[in-house]
Parts: C-alpha cells; sequence; structure tokens
C-alpha cells in the first residue's frame, strides 16, 4: 500500500462520536431564564469549557453585560455577575451588543454602537469574572472605521479583530496583544475609497478558518466584499465582492458564517427571503453559488431570517431573527434542506451554540428571556485530528463528502505532504481498535471508514472539536 518515499512523517489521531436525528423535531425546549434580564437580549457567547455564559442585555437603551454559570449536563443558567457602563465596565459601554472572548479565553471585548467604541477586559478564567482594562472609540487616538460598530470578529490566530461599521459603510481592524489584551488600531477600509465596493450599510463580518479572508456582507449593496488578510500582521487588501442573486423581490444582505469543518463552504442569508450556500475558493477567497434555498418555494418557510450560526460539530444551521428561529441540515453531497421551523413570532435573536452543541439559547425580545433548546440529535461525529507529537491539531482545509458515509478525504493545508501517516483508533476503555497507516498524496488522505460500527470512539488526545465530519448509516 505505501510505495512512496515517506518524505514526513506526522503522528494523527481522530475522535469520533456518535449522534443520530431520531425526527426531524431537532430542538426541544427545556426552559427559560430571565433572572436580571432588563430589555432586549442580543448576541451571546460561551466560554470554551462550557461553563460560564455571558449575553448582551438591553440594545438600543442603556444596557449590560450579564454572566450566568452554566450547568453544562443540563443546560441551565444560574446568574452570577453584570457588566454595567459607568458601574464596572468603563464609561464607553452604552447598549453593548456582542461580546467576544479571545481564543486563549483570557480577554473579552464588547462592541457599543451608541458609543461608538469597542471595550476591552480581563477574564478570569476559573470564576469567569470580567475586569475592564480600556476602551477604544471611533474618532479619538486615530481610531476610524467604527462609527456604529454592528458586528465584529476575532481570527482563530487571535492577532486580530475585525469591526463592521453599518453606518460609517467601513470595516475597521485591530491588532491584538496576546499578553495584555490591548487592541491597537491598524486601518480602516470604506466603501467607494481605493476601489473598495460592497461596503453599504454592511452589517456582519466573518474572518475565514484559515485566516487568508475577511468576508463581510452589505445590506444596501446586497452583496458580501472580500478582503485577502496578512496572516502576519492582519491587514487587509480588497479583492472584490459576490453579488446576491436576483431570485427575491427585495434583496439584501444579511448574516454570514463559515463551516467550521470545511472552509470552502460560506453560508449567507438574504432576509429578503433565501438562504444561500456558497462554494469558496480556498486560494482567492472568491465566491459562487452553490444552493440557494427561497422563501415559499419548495416547501420553505424558515429562511427569511437575519442571523445564522452553524454548529461545530453537527451539520445544522441555525437561523434567527423577529419572526422566530429555524433549523437546515447539510447533507453528504454539500447542500441543504430544512429541518425545522418554530412556531409563532418568538422574536429570537443570534443563537447562542454550547460547545458540545448539545444545547441552543435564544434571546427573545418578545418575553424578554433567554430560551433554552436542547438538541436532541444523534450521529457518528469524527471531531479531530492531532499531532501526538506536538499535542496540536494540524491545518485541515477541507473534509469531504461532509457528512460522509465512510469514505472520507482529509485535505491538509500543507498540499506538499507526500508520506506515511500513522493512526489509532481506540474505544471508551482505551482499548486499541484499529492501529495503521495511510499514504499522505499531496496533502491528502483517502479513508474509509465505512466498517466502522455505529457507536462511541475515543482518540488519546481527542478533545478538540473544530474539524467534524458526520458519518450516516
Amino acid at each position: 500500500m505505501l510505495t512512496k518515499k515517506l518524505q514526513q512523517f506526522t503522528l494523527l489521531v481522530l475522535a469520533l462520536f456518535t449522534f443520530s436525528v431520531a425526527n426531524a423535531q431537532v430542538l426541544e425546549y427545556v426552559g427559560m431564564e430571565a433572572d436580571s434580564l432588563e430589555g432586549r437580549p442580543y448576541y451571546s457567547t460561551m466560554s470554551s469549557d462550557g461553563v460560564h455564559f455571558y449575553i448582551c442585555n438591553g440594545f438600543p437603551a442603556e444596557g449590560k453585560v450579564l454572566h450566568y454559570v452554566r450547568n453544562i449536563s443540563t443546560g441551565t443558567l444560574v446568574y452570577a455577575n453584570s457588566y454595567k457602563d459607568g458601574v464596572n465596565a468603563g464609561n464607553l459601554m452604552e447598549a453593548p451588543y456582542k461580546l467576544m472572548l479571545s481564543p486563549d479565553q483570557r480577554h473579552a471585548y464588547v462592541i457599543a454602537p451608541m458609543d461608538s467604541s469597542i471595550v476591552s477586559f480581563n477574564r478570569n478564567q476559573a470564576t469567569g469574572a470580567l475586569t475592564y482594562t480600556g476602551a477604544l472609540q471611533h474618532g479619538v487616538g486615530g481610531v476610524n472605521g467604527m462609527l456604529f460598530p454592528f458586528d465584529a470578529t476575532i481570527s482563530n490566530d487571535g492577532k486580530n479583530i475585525y469591526v463592521a461599521d453599518r453606518n460609517g459603510d467601513a470595516i475597521s481592524v485591530f491588532s491584538r496583544d496576546s499578553a495584555s489584551g490591548q487592541l491597537t488600531y491598524l486601518e480602516h477600509h470604506q466603501d467607494g475609497v481605493a476601489g473598495v465596493d460592497g461596503l453599504n450599510y454592511v452589517q456582519y463580518v466573518k474572518v475565514s478558518n484559515d485566516g487568508k479572508h475577511v468576508y463581510a456582507s452589505s445590506r444596501d449593496d446586497a452583496a458580501i466584499a472580500i478582503f485577502s488578510r496578512n496572516t502576519t500582521t492582519g491587514a487587509l487588501t480588497y479583492v472584490g465582492k459576490y453579488d446576491f442573486p436576483t431570485t427575491t423581490t427585495v434583496v439584501t444582505a444579511g448574516g454570514i458564517d463559515v463551516q467550521t469543518n470545511n472552509d470552502s463552504t460560506i453560508c449567507a442569508l438574504n432576509p429578503g427571503g433565501s438562504l444561500l450556500v456558497l462554494n469558496r475558493d480556498i486560494n482567492t477567497g472568491m465566491l459562487n453559488l452553490r444552493q440557494e434555498l427561497v422563501q415559499g418555494q419548495g416547501g420553505i418557510t424558515g429562511v427569511q431570517k437575519n442571523h445564522i450560526a452553524i454548529s461545530k460539530v453537527k451539520p445544522f444551521i441555525y437561523l434567527t431573527s423577529f419572526q422566530g428561529w429555524s433549523v437546515y441540515e447539510f447533507d453528504n453531497t454539500g447542500m441543504i434542506s430544512e429541518m425545522q421551523v418554530s412556531s409563532g413570532t418568538s422574536h429570537s435573536v443570534a443563537a447562542g451554540i454550547s460547545p458540545d452543541d448539545k444545547f441552543i439559547y435564544f434571546g427573545t425580545n418578545t418575553d424578554t428571556t433567554i430560551q433554552i433548546y436542547q438538541d436532541t440529535t444523534v450521529r457518528t461525529v469524527i471531531s479531530s485530528i492531532i499531532d501526538l507529537e506536538t499535542k496540536k491539531e494540524l491545518s485541515v482545509t477541507r473534509i469531504y463528502p461532509n457528512p460522509s458515509q465512510g469514505l472520507v478525504t482529509i485535505e491538509l493545508a500543507d498540499a506538499t505532504l507526500n508520506g506515511v501517516v500513522f493512526m489509532q483508533l481506540f474505544d471508551v476503555s482505551g482499548r486499541t481498535l484499529w492501529s495503521g497507516n495511510a499514504q499522505a498524496s499531496n496533502g491528502q488522505l483517502e479513508l474509509d471508514w465505512s466498517t466502522l460500527a455505529e457507536g462511541l470512539y475515543y482518540i488519546r488526545v481527542g478533545d478538540e472539536q473544530s474539524l467534524p465530519l458526520y458519518l450516516k448509516r
């Protein structure tokens, strides 16, 4: 089987988990939390260990950031603390809208549109408590492109934060000191300046998983502006835009997200009534249409939404808006179908997904609560690929088809890799079920897992969840 000369040896492991769809009802209601909520709850986020839950509450009024301790088994929340403008969060956090945690979990950042600012905190990793450290504001100290920060994202390498300035039609770029968490303004890119197009009333921004490109969706241009990213400095270069198809009467651009396990797939919303699945060229960053689901066509009823979140482990897409929430699923060809649409108008806003993907949290404007749902599905999942020698996850560009019935191709970032890869599979007791070599050819591994029975498997260093693969029977 192994005929080529070994050029590079890498010790890999795979982690597999099982889940199966019991029925089309993906989410089941668990309960709600209302303690200390005042006004509209918006974006939420969770610590990587799943223990701490944060949500921005109150926009467009004064508001605050609320911190809850989360029971990882039941998904329930217990109020722990709050952070409020003028009290314990400085004086530039009126109407906080979105909180982000740094990849190392040591710092938190909050955008505040009404103050044209981004606020920084140190974070106690044990207690989850936040301590205010400073803020940057549009028009102060040379900061530009943050007149009305409506969305922000942090790169996976933790080096940069990118802010979508809705009212300023711009994207601002900040570098981040990994030790102190301090942000430094780097640059901004504005619609109509220096050839940049597709940022008119920009509302959402996302960095690709490989860190090579930044995508920003413009409501009024009905387009996604595409930038290449300098992975050393974080600086951006405009490379073009993707115009939404004119399938619906009203065409605008809403939320965007990148599929975690497949960096060549981006999903985008047209709040006018469609959900797009886009192919991404991992070299140029350019996009083209793979599939469009249109409201009212083919039985589709839940795509007229604003916000989107793709599960990191399971093949699900969660959409939210003031018209409620809906769930969609990827099949083994990379196409999607509608699974579940909420009844009524629950006015749900941006979904928060627990790290294990078992619980989904929706803030609701109608009754000022956090609604908690449990994902009832079960399927078999390969969750990660780990280099045992360095204890680090390898850089994987793409895993396909995903979901799969067993035959899998793993595309590594190093396209020149040709050599032997040693792989081991263990059961829950630690017993070795399989041990052997695979041949990497031009950075690709071709594997056949079709003989694996459904069940729970573990690989020695397999607690990462960033590269899922779904095995359907």
